[in-house]
Parts: structure tokens; sequence; C-alpha cells
């Protein structure tokens, strides 16, 4: 007997009679087929450990049997799926990705799974320094930040308050504005740092810078003379 599928089939086995010797005999057997179990299904990715926010790992399945269909799912975890790429979420933890492949005539449904670590981004800080911190109103003043690690790439955003003055890229770790804009008045500067794919984001301390108004001539007998 050939299974073809999976099931339950009855044999029957017939006798003929024979004339002077038997009536006609039959027997019946009942045999059940089960499914086969598959191969094992194997998950790899090219990152077991990503950051969070930023971090992708790109998963591959290999082994199985038969014809049926893999899908991929999210199974724990702050992550997302799309396809066979995962993307790290907001927090650190573990992501679990589990594959199937589905049954088909022959082999029961099987599956298997990985575990990606979702990493917290190395902490990063920025000092921030002005060339001057009172100064009269038109007078250029520099401002010089630096973010530590120094190998963080990314850039710095100058702010006055909410107002932001200028976004300037990294160079080694640093980077300089030079303003000549401000108003009139106090200014609390600060420098925000964008982050990059393993380093988070930071903002410095405030610089308070003074701005006074420059004296007028027709008017100032100190600056007449």
């Amino acid at each position: 007997v050939t299974t073809v599928s999976a099931g339950t089939v009855t044999i029957t086995a017939t006798q003929a009679a024979v004339v002077g010797v038997n009536v006609q005999a039959t027997q019946s057997y009942s045999l059940t087929v089960v499914k086969n179990v598959q191969a094992a299904l194997v998950l790899t990715a090219d990152k077991t450990a990503i950051y969070k926010n930023t971090g992708k790992a790109t998963i591959s399945v290999a082994g199985g049997s038969g014809s049926g269909a893999v899908t991929l799912a999210l199974t724990s975890g702050n992550c997302s799926l799309s396809g066979n790429v995962l993307s790290a979420g907001t927090t650190a933890g573990n992501c679990v990705v589990t594959a199937t492949k589905a049954a088909d005539a022959t082999y029961n449904a099987a599956s298997g799974s990985i575990t990606i670590q979702v990493q917290n981004l190395t902490v990063s800080s920025v000092s921030l320094a002005a060339t001057q911190t009172q100064v009269m109103e038109s007078v250029p003043v520099t401002l010089s930040a630096s973010v530590n690690p120094a190998s963080s790439t990314g850039s710095i955003s100058f702010m006055d308050g909410a107002v932001k003055l200028a976004t300037v890229p990294l160079n080694n770790g640093t980077a300089s504005f030079v303003t000549k804009d401000l108003a009139v008045g106090s200014h609390s500067i600060t420098a925000s740092y964008s982050g990059d794919a393993t380093t988070d984001v930071s903002t410095s301390t405030a610089v308070v810078i003074a701005v006074g108004k420059r004296p007028d001539p027709s008017s100032n007998a100190v600056v007449k003379s």
C-alpha cells in the first residue's frame, strides 16, 4: 500500500468462492495515515542586537518541508515588522519574531522563533560656549558646541529659547555658529544634539547672553567726545 495523503482508508480483501471448497470471504482493515513532521525551521538575522529607535534587523528563514507558505510575525516586544525587516521601537528589551510554515497534504505546520535584543542608545552630552556673554547689538558672537562621545555624527541645533538660530552638521564631534542678530535683551542659548544611529539625543545647559543697545551718538555726550 502506498499512501497518497493523510487520512483514514479502508482496505478490503476478498477471496472468491470456489465451488465445493469455500464461499466468498471478505476481510476489511482500517488504516490511518498521519502527516509527517517538517524539518526544523531555522531563523537567522543579520544582527542579533540593535539600538532602540533606529535599529533594524533582516530575518531569514531556512529549513521546513513541503509546499506550505512561510509567514513571519512579531510575537513579543516593542518592535515593528515589515516583511522580513524588524525595526526597533522606543524602549530597550527583547523582540521575538516567529516564522510559521503552513501545513500541506503531507506535512503538519511547523514554527520557529528568533530573539533580537534591543539596546539603549549610547548616552551623549553637549557642552556649549560663547565667545562673549555681554555684547552690544550687532556684535558677532561665536557659539561652539562639543558632543561627547566625539565620534558622534548628526547635527547641532543652536536654540534661542524655543527659536532655532541654525542647524550645523557635526565635524569631529563639534559644531560652531556665528550670529550678530540677537536682539537687545537677555538670551538663553542652548545646543541640542540630534542623535544618530547609536547615540541618544541630548541638550546642553543654557548660556545666557546679554545684548545691550548701542549708544546713540547724537544724544550721548560720552560717545560724542
